[in-house]
């Protein structure tokens, strides 16, 4: 069974994950477990620790993310964001084309 601290670190790295989206996955992973770590910590001395306060000691988990990107170059956030909008759009013109030619197809053998 997860302890009181446990499930509040967990819940509050959950928090902070979404503001590092702009980060490549390695990068995000790396921020998330440095921050684990020192949560840990804090845990040890503070076993039934709650979210709140966390968010106390930590600062919100907005602040937070936004201190841990503070040591990301902004070229590598932006480079993952181009990615992600060139995958994305990869994605649309395939499923696009699918569909066109799937009712094209549909009209044409009838």
């Amino acid at each position: 069974m997860k302890t009181k601290a446990a499930h509040s670190i967990q819940s509050y790295l959950r928090q902070v994950k979404p503001y590092l989206a702009d980060c490549p996955s390695k990068t995000r992973r790396q921020l998330l477990s440095g921050l684990s770590q020192e949560l840990e910590e804090y845990a040890v001395q503070h076993p039934t620790v709650s979210l709140e306060e966390l968010s106390a000691r930590f600062r919100l988990p907005e602040e937070t993310a936004q201190e841990l990107l503070l040591g990301v170059p902004l070229p590598v956030q932006a480079a993952s964001r181009q990615l992600k909008l060139l995958m994305l759009r990869a994605c649309l013109l395939v499923t696009g084309t699918w569909l066109f030619h799937l009712v094209f197809l549909q009209g044409y053998l009838r």
